[in-house]
């Protein structure tokens, strides 16, 4: 008995030590005001359950009573070890590393969608190009003209392409393989990363790819940035992914089994978002230093996923500007990464939230390599968060369902040689508004109603925008080719949305916001009103080896989502914007422009 308390002992002061020299409890702050309180009897009571240890030992009743489910989170949880553990075998990368700058490659080309590729385009976006090394270009869209942009953007016979998929067979990633391989037709060109024995893997076998990295298997693919499918390309690209590595394991040991609740940097932080969200501030606005601002993209993916189902979840809001105080509804926690080394933090912008009331965490990072720490800790965070929404967050249920509805499409199009297609519910200038049949009555009616001053069209879309109330959320889902005017005029739009109704804005572009934010809009709690951009491809884009083309594949899985929403009940009109993406986007600042002299 005393020689088993003195052991609890040591391992607690040795936990102590180790957070302690790692400082990270130092480099964060917290600013609750009456939620304070809140937290720390949640805080106390996972302290009880010995939930930081039980995560160690990977006991998965921490979040399930079902013994089948329970199995499956048990074969997720590889992530804890994986900083520490060896299985990413830093030789194994050392040699990438070597073998790209010899190689000569101009560019590589990631193929691959959600948490296969979003750790690598987040640290380049970061850490940027590096002499001697290859530029990254990433790919997570079907649309056509997306595609032939990046086609047009390198030399194909100086470009290494990289594709990666977790379960081998997502059909985007799978496409886009076939679409390049048939460029190239050089498989010495193309690297593979996967779990072992999926299709990717066979197809990278008989194409004769220049190398297979096999992933371990015992982690969703947004807990996997520590892994070779985060590893493996920033590698490549000539990045320190050792002192990111090293950066990771530091506060993996100061997130250790041994550390006590209120000094645990992930249990702390999954703690706060969770509570809050519970009590009604379920949009986590993620403001950073500028130099890491696309960490928040990374974010996002990760806790909308892990905690949109069931009809809970938080609604992450990455991108953008910081607003003034008025700009926000009182739904909001503010979480700011403030990197100690910038000249450019926007730190009396965030003072003037803070003095406001709004609630405010706020995590120092030493340098521009402690991301690699934030990776595992956000890790943790959206674990803890699981535990204190009672959801799996390992899981991803509904990604499943856009995908069986754009199938049924896919199906549909081969046996007819069409898509299904549905009426607009008002057409005007080019640009058409699709929506139910109820929902169509109800927005021509609240046009009238309102009086609102704006052609028929915008005045549908501006009733549309205002029925977000307060505490709901607006998703603008973007089925457009990622080019940075058109990404420009969306980020205005969502300023003038968010000034104007005081609502959370979202902006994701399809397919790519399927594989992340999609699992949170059907089925994380009912707050969205989303609005679906669609326009018309100037060519199709023929996908070899698939009986379909790039344009009929991007329109199978809008529409697919769309009814996937609309299935579930949620708030969606689609926006066709036709031809010309700028002008179709014009009506909707009309529509925007109309709310607001309504509200003056």
């Amino acid at each position: 008995m005393y020689s088993e308390a003195f052991a609890k002992l040591i391992a607690r002061v040795d936990g102590k030590r180790k957070l302690l020299s790692s400082g990270f409890m130092r480099r964060q702050t917290l600013v609750l005001g009456q939620y304070q309180k809140p937290v720390e009897t949640e805080l106390a009571r996972l302290r009880a359950q010995k939930s930081i240890t039980r995560t160690w030992a990977c006991d998965a009743s921490l979040w399930t009573d079902s013994p089948q489910v329970a199995a499956q989170i048990e074969n997720r949880l590889g992530w804890l070890r994986l900083p520490t553990d060896g299985r990413i075998d830093r030789e194994v990368l050392r040699a990438a590393r070597d073998e790209s700058r010899r190689a000569g490659w101009r560019h590589l080309v990631m193929l691959g969608m959600g948490g296969a590729n979003i750790t690598a385009e987040t640290l380049y976006a970061i850490f940027g190009q590096q002499e001697g090394f290859p530029a990254l270009i990433t790919l997570d869209s079907t649309d056509p003209t997306a595609i032939r942009d990046v086609e047009a953007q390198i030399d194909l016979a100086r470009t290494c392409f990289i594709v990666a998929s977790k379960s081998g067979s997502t059909l985007e990633t799978l496409a886009m393989l076939y679409y390049f391989y048939d460029k190239v037709q050089n498989g010495d060109q193309f690297i593979a990363i996967t779990d072992p024995e999926t299709r990717l893997a066979e197809e990278a076998q008989r194409l004769g790819f220049r190398a297979i990295y096999y992933n371990p298997t015992d982690m969703a693919g947004r807990y996997a940035a520590l892994s070779y499918f985060g590893m493996l390309p920033i590698a490549m690209l000539g990045l320190d992914f050792e002192r990111l590595l090293d950066r990771a394991a530091e506060m993996a040991l100061a997130c250790g089994a041994n550390v006590m609740g209120n000094n645990h940097p992930g249990l702390w932080l999954g703690t706060v978002l969770g509570v809050l969200a519970r009590r009604g501030l379920d949009k986590l606005t993620l403001l950073s230093s500028p130099e890491i601002a696309a960490f928040g993209a990374w974010v996002e993916q990760l806790i909308a996923e892990s905690s949109g189902k069931e009809d809970k979840g938080i609604i992450p809001i990455s991108g953008g500007t910081v607003g003034l105080p008025h700009d926000y509804d009182d739904d909001r926690l503010f979480v700011y990464l403030r990197l100690e080394t910038s000249a450019q933090n926007p730190d009396q912008a965030v003072k003037m939230l803070q003095e406001a009331g709004h609630p405010l965490v706020r995590l120092d990072l030493r340098d521009v390599y402690d991301i690699g720490a934030e990776f595992f800790r956000w890790q943790f965070a959206a674990a803890t968060v699981g535990m204190v929404l009672g959801i799996n967050p390992f899981d991803e249920p509904a990604v499943e369902e856009s995908k069986q509805n754009t199938q049924r499409l896919l199906d549909a199009y081969v046996q007819h040689g069409a898509l299904p297609q549905s009426p607009p519910a008002y057409s005007e200038d080019g640009v058409s508004l699709f929506a139910d049949e109820t929902t169509a009555a109800l927005l021509h009616a609240l046009r009238q109603q309102q009086a609102l001053e704006s052609s028929p069209l915008s005045g549908m879309l501006a009733a549309f925008l205002r029925l977000a109330r307060s505490g709901d959320y607006i998703g603008l889902l973007a089925y457009l080719p990622p080019r940075p005017e058109y990404i420009a005029q969306l980020e205005t739009l969502r300023r003038q949305l968010r000034h104007v109704l005081r609502r959370a804005v979202t902006l994701g572009f399809g397919p790519r916001y399927l594989h992340s934010t999609g699992q949170l809009h059907k089925a994380g709690c009912d707050k969205g009103v989303f609005l679906q951009l669609t326009v018309d491809d100037p060519e199709a884009l023929p996908i070899p080896n698939l009986p379909y083309s790039f344009s009929v594949l991007k329109q199978a899985q809008a529409e697919g989502d769309y009814e996937a929403l609309q299935s579930r009940g949620r708030r969606i009109v689609r926006l066709h914007l036709g031809a010309d993406p700028m002008r179709g986007l014009a009506k909707l600042e009309a529509a925007i422009q109309a709310i607001a002299a309504k509200q003056k």
